[in-house]
């Protein structure tokens, strides 16, 4: 039997509430944008964690990858595993459903992308390189989504508007900033690569879809083209 409730955050009492044909135990947003932001928030936390750790706890790459491995593999496992057996997925969405979008309610989720990039760039770009990378996606993404809902009224393609990308880049330009002058690298070419550093992360966020998620593509293709460019100019 189906619970008739309300959708409104008025109802915050922790009563079971029909979203997209799942039942989740509290109260849904109750717009797109306050989805959003709480996707956001959900997902800065995560990279900013999986940095954190990567750069003063499990220090190494092998003890990185062993730690994403015991964690982030399982996760993918049930992430995969819930669109084929319907009480996993009640389940899983009862805990994590505020959180994704209700595309993501019968398919994988944005974590399971996220993990996958976090093996590819920590496995083959230096740490420097793989930090930067996410920082550029937990950042550089959120400022094109929060800039993006507030202001974003030139659209560049659906769902993505000028002022979001110019947001994204103007972080991701001042964190390959941040990385040069962390590293001594300031020299002519600079502002070259700064602009590098601005640009990958936001054309990969542009050219992001639902088939390539930019929770993979943001980090893969900031690492794998300023990492080249970097050497060209000799770090």
């Amino acid at each position: 039997m189906r619970v008739q409730a309300t959708h409104t955050l008025k109802s915050a009492s922790f009563k079971d509430k029909p979203w997209a044909g799942l039942v989740i135990p509290f109260p849904k947003p109750a717009t797109k944008k306050e989805v959003q932001l709480l996707r956001k928030a959900w997902h800065v936390g995560m990279i900013l964690t999986v940095m954190y750790l990567y750069a003063d706890v499990f220090t190494t790459r092998q003890m990185a990858l062993t730690v994403l491995s015991l964690i982030g593999l399982p996760f993918v496992f049930l992430d995969i595993s819930r669109l084929w057996w319907k009480p996993l997925n009640k389940f899983i969405v009862s805990v994590f459903g505020p959180t994704m979008r209700k595309r993501e309610l019968f398919s994988v989720s944005a974590t399971t992308p996220f993990i996958l990039s976090s093996f590819i760039v920590i496995s083959f770009f230096p740490k420097p390189i793989a930090l930067l990378s996410l920082a550029c996606l937990a950042l550089g993404d959120v400022a094109a989504n929060i800039v993006g809902i507030k202001f974003g009224k030139d659209k560049i393609v659906e769902g993505k508007s000028l002022q979001g990308s110019l947001a994204c880049f103007s972080v991701c330009f001042l964190l390959t900033f941040a990385f040069i002058v962390n590293y001594s690298l300031i020299s002519e070419y600079a502002t070259l690569i700064c602009l590098i550093g601005g640009l990958v992360p936001t054309v990969a966020e542009i050219i992001s879809s639902k088939t390539l998620d930019d929770n993979f593509l943001i980090p893969v293709l900031t690492a794998s083209i300023l990492y080249p460019v970097l050497l060209f100019f000799g770090w």
